[in-house]
């Protein structure tokens, strides 16, 4: 037992992971900030035009998948690294209509 402890913590995949959790992290921050100008940017479009943005959509469905892998990776839920070290993640586009009230 206590070797397979030591072979853990002296593992290089071990601290890299940790390094890639911290860069992660910082880039879930700024996501999160970036998901807030969108949220307003949005809010914008339904005031003034009375829908919502499609490329502002798309765009906010592909943050939002972004901050999932993000957190997936950061909980160890997933290996899987986020963007930048993956592709940008791709949505397809819904009927914006169906959820207009």
């Amino acid at each position: 037992m206590e070797d397979e402890t030591k072979e853990k913590l002296v593992s290089r995949t071990t601290w890299l992971r940790l390094f890639f959790m911290f860069i992660f992290s910082f880039l879930l921050m700024i996501a999160l900030y970036v998901a807030f100008a969108v949220a307003l940017i949005q809010f914008g479009f339904v005031l003034f035009t009375g829908e919502r943005g499609e490329r502002v959509s798309n765009f906010a469905s592909q943050l939002s998948q972004y901050i999932h892998q993000c957190v997936r990776f950061v909980l160890f839920d997933s290996d899987e690294q986020p963007f930048p070290f993956d592709d940008w993640p791709k949505v397809e586009v819904e009927d914006q209509s169906a959820g207009d009230s």
